[in-house]
């Protein structure tokens, strides 16, 4: 789910709450959740957390209209299941709602989950060992598309955790592994957003660390004029729609 930090940085603190007019710039403080020692325990709550918050606002609606336009047809051309990568998978939750989308519409498909963290591979293999998904800690640049062919790669939620050099690589890399699109799916920088999220994120049973980095992520986020020009210099063409609740949907073919 996050890139990891390098030796010089520091473990981050809790973030003071933002003023509507701080959000105008996008937030280069780390989430907690990016912390080198952040507690499996805690880690494991946080991610049941975001799959309940996700649920409740309908967050993997953006990923799963983008695959309806980008798979127009049941099949591969090449009369293979679709192989589908989710970098930044975290608890795998995207990736069972693709399962279960696809298996709905008859469409095959191979789904490998992705992520640096090894805790958000060992609880994706603990709750979603049964279905017929395959689980990949590693790096994504380590990716080798000889050995491991893809044709479409999707991240939910994974860009804002890069730094804008880290999210201008990870776009360039994209047209080297996927040979046929992409799907993004990542949060829109915005004072509705940001203080909407704020307010449920106080409600009891939630914890310190969701109630940090729920805003911070929206702190995080982009806006459109960003997604355009970020796309512009990594020389992907793309569409770019906006979709509830705050999520920006970037998707295309390579």
């Amino acid at each position: 789910m996050n890139p990891s930090l390098s030796p010089s940085q520091s473990v981050p603190r809790p973030t003071p709450r933002a003023w509507p007019w701080q959000l105008r710039q996008r937030s280069t403080r780390l989430e907690l959740l990016d912390a080198p020692e952040i507690s499996r325990e805690a880690l494991f709550q946080n991610l049941r957390e975001l799959e309940k918050i996700n649920t409740l606002l309908g967050g993997y609606g953006p990923t799963l209209k983008a695959l309806e336009a980008l798979l127009m047809t049941p099949t591969n051309p090449r009369g293979e299941p679709w192989r589908i990568l989710d970098v930044g998978c975290g608890g795998g939750d995207t990736l069972v709602q693709i399962h279960c989308w696809a298996r709905r519409r008859g469409i095959q498909v191979c789904l490998t989950g992705l992520d640096l963290q090894a805790d958000c591979i060992a609880y994706a293999r603990q709750y979603y060992g049964h279905l017929p998904i395959e689980w990949i800690q590693a790096d994504y640049q380590t990716l080798q598309p000889e050995t491991h062919p893809v044709d479409v790669v999707t991240c939910a939620l994974f860009c804002h955790h890069l730094s804008t050099a880290q999210g201008q690589h990870f776009l360039r890399w994209l047209p080297t592994v996927a040979r046929h699109g992409f799907v993004i799916n990542d949060l829109h920088r915005h004072a509705l957003a940001y203080y909407a999220i704020d307010l449920i994120s106080r409600w009891p049973g939630c914890s310190t660390l969701f109630r940090n980095d729920a805003r911070l992520s929206v702190w995080r986020g982009a806006r459109r004029q960003e997604w355009v020009q970020a796309l512009a210099q990594a020389g992907l063409k793309a569409h770019i729609h906006w979709a509830w609740a705050f999520r920006w949907l970037v998707w295309g073919q390579v």
